[in-house]
């Protein structure tokens, strides 16, 4: 098959290209928000206020 035939397979992945990089892009910037609402430093729980107590 020759590179330059067009077929609906083609002309179907040619349109959701667009629809693929935004919705990675979409997942990107959720990850990135997430990652940056967790704390690296220890948050003490429940278990720790309980052993602090006796």
């Amino acid at each position: 098959m020759h590179p330059t035939t067009k077929t609906p397979h083609d002309t179907v992945a040619r349109g959701l290209r667009p629809v693929v990089f935004l919705y990675a892009m979409l997942n990107i910037v959720v990850a990135t928000f997430l990652l940056s609402t967790v704390s690296l430093s220890p948050v003490s729980g429940p278990a720790e206020e309980m052993a602090s107590l006796r």
